[in-house]
């Protein structure tokens, strides 16, 4: 099981490492979703 999970924490250990960019990348996501709905309107 932990064979299983260690991957599983890396990818979260390298996702805490590039916190910048998954914080730009979900600006990106909600800047988007809010366009999307508003040109929808």
């Amino acid at each position: 099981m932990l064979i299983l999970r260690q991957p599983f924490f890396n990818y979260i250990i390298s996702l805490e490492r590039s916190n910048i960019t998954l914080t730009f990348f979900c600006l990106i996501y909600q800047f988007a979703k809010t366009f999307w709905y508003n040109s929808y309107i």
